[in-house]
C-alpha cells in the first residue's frame, strides 16, 4: 500500500508534466567564477542558492571543457547510433532516446569514453572527491541524452538518487533566451544562432533545457543557464530537476558518481540516509520510497517508511505531506490525508490543490464545499502541468452546473 503511495512521487513533485502554458525564467548565478577554496582541485566555479530551497545549491564549472574537447563530444554525439528508442525511462516510462556511455563504472560507448576519460579523471572526480568529501568517489554511470520534437522533448522533475553527485556536460549551444524572457536571460553565445554554433565546433541549438526547482511551487522553476562553451554544471542527489526542450536539438550527456567503488558494485545509495538521518528532508523522503520498495540494498519496510515519510512531512516537506496524504487515504483515514494534502497545497504543490479540491467536491474527509474546490482547482490550473490541466477542465465542469 504505501510502496503505491510513494511510488510515483519521487518524479513528480510540484508537477507530473513539464508542459506549461507558463514561461520559465533563466536561474541566476550569485557571483561571478572565483577560484574554487578547495585544497585539492586548481579551477574556478560559480555557486548558485537555488531559488524556491534553503541551503540547496548547485554549482557552475566555467569553460571546464575546451572548444577541442566539445567539438570532439558533440561530432561523437551526432554519429552515435545507439540511441535507445525502446527502454522506457524511469521517470517517466517513455522511450530514453538514451545511450549508456558508462554503467557500473565501465566503459560502453568506447569513442565517447575515451573522449571523456581525462576530463573526467583529471578534472571532474578531483571537484567532486574535494567538494563533497568524499575521497573514494568514482563515475558510477554516464549517460549520453538527445532531446528534438520527434523523439522526446522533456523530463519530468526528478532526483537523481543514484548518484552522490551529477555533472551535466550540455554540448549543444544553448538559445539566450526562453519565450517570454526571464531574469538574466543573455548568455553571450549568439543567442543559438546556427553559425555562431558552428563556430564553437557544434551543428545544433536548443532554447530552454535543464531547469531546477527548489521548491513545491512551479513559480520557482528556472532554467539553468550555461554561459560559455564548455561549462558543466555539479549537483547533489537532493536537487530536483528536469529538462524542457522548447525548439532546436539538445544532446548532453549526465554523468553519475558514487561515493566509493564498493557502493557503485552493491547498488547502494549510502549519503541518501546519512543525509536523512541528519535531517534532510528531501532525503527522508527518499528513505521513505527506498524503505517503501526495498531498493538501494533497504529492507523492505513499512513502518519504517512511514516514520521517514512522517519525518520529513513534519519538516514542512510538500512532497512527504503529500506521500503521507496518499498513504493515509489507503489506510482509509480521509480526515488525515486531506490534512496533510492541505498542508502541501498550501505550499503550491500543485497535485495536493488538485486533490484537496477533489476532496472537497466531493466531500472526503472534509466538509463538501463547491467554492473551497473551486478555490483549490483554480490554484492548481494556474500553475499548469497535467494536474494544471486536469483541473482546468474540472473548473469548465463547475460552471456549466
Amino acid at each position: 500500500m504505501l510502496a503505491a503511495a510513494v511510488a510515483s512521487l519521487v518524479s513528480t513533485h510540484a508537477s507530473s508534466s513539464t508542459t506549461a502554458s507558463r514561461a520559465v525564467p533563466f536561474h541566476s548565478w550569485n557571483s561571478p567564477p572565483t577560484q574554487a577554496a578547495l585544497s585539492s582541485w586548481d579551477g574556478e566555479e560559480q555557486t548558485a542558492d537555488v531559488v524556491g530551497s534553503i541551503g540547496r545549491q548547485m554549482h557552475l564549472l566555467p569553460g571546464l571543457l575546451t572548444a577541442e574537447e566539445m567539438a570532439a563530444l558533440h561530432a561523437a554525439a551526432v554519429r552515435c547510433q545507439a540511441y535507445d528508442a525502446d527502454e522506457p525511462d524511469s521517470v517517466d516510462k517513455a522511450p530514453t532516446f538514451q545511450a549508456h556511455i558508462f554503467e557500473g563504472g565501465e566503459p560502453r560507448l568506447a569513442e565517447l569514453a575515451a573522449l571523456l576519460a581525462p576530463i573526467i579523471e583529471t578534472r571532474l572526480l578531483p571537484y567532486v572527491r574535494a567538494k563533497f568529501g568524499c575521497p573514494d568517489a568514482c563515475v558510477a554511470d554516464g549517460l549520453l541524452r538527445r532531446y528534438r520534437a520527434e523523439e522526446r522533448t522533456s523530463l519530468a522533475l526528478h532526483y537523481d538518487v543514484e548518484a552522490l553527485a551529477t555533472a551535466i556536460l550540455p554540448l549543444s549551444v544553448q538559445q539566450g533566451e526562453e519565450e517570454g524572457g526571464g531574469e538574466g536571460s543573455g548568455n553571450g553565445r549568439g543567442d543559438g544562432d546556427p553559425a555562431a554554433a558552428a563556430a564553437l565546433g557544434t551543428t545544433t541549438t536548443y532554447s530552454g533545457g535543464l531547469f531546477v526547482q527548489g521548491g513545491p511551487s512551479r513559480g520557482c522553476r528556472r532554467y539553468v543557464r550555461f554561459p560559455r562553451q564548455g561549462d558543466v554544471l555539479v549537483h547533489q542527489f537532493d536537487l530536483m530537476h528536469g529538462v524542457e526542450v522548447g525548439g532546436g536539438t539538445r544532446y548532453a550527456i549526465a554523468l553519475w558518481f558514487s561515493d566509493s567503488p564498493a557502493s557503485r558494485a552493491a547498488g547502494r545509495a549510502p549519503w541518501v540516509l546519512a543525509a536523512a538521518e541528519a535531517g534532510n528532508a528531501d532525503a527522508q523522503f527518499l528513505m521513505a520510497t527506498f524503505c517503501a520498495q526495498g531498493r538501494f540494498g533497504t529492507p523492505l519496510d513499512e513502518a519504517a517508511a512511514t516514520e521517514w515519510l512522517e519525518r520529513g512531512a513534519a519538516q514542512g516537506h510538500a512532497v512527504s505531506q503529500l506521500g503521507l496524504g496518499r498513504h493515509r487515504l489507503g489506510q482509509g483515514d480521509a480526515v488525515a490525508a486531506a490534512a496533510s494534502f492541505r498542508a502541501a497545497a498550501e505550499q503550491r504543490h500543485v497535485e495536493a490543490e488538485y486533490s484537496l479540491a477533489l476532496f472537497y467536491l466531493d466531500g472526503i474527509g472534509v466538509e463538501r464545499s463547491v467554492a473551497q474546490a473551486r478555490r483549490w482547482f483554480t490554484a492548481a490550473a494556474s500553475q499548469g502541468g497535467e494536474y494544471g490541466e486536469a483541473a482546468s477542465l474540472e473548473l469548465e465542469e463547475l460552471r456549466s452546473l
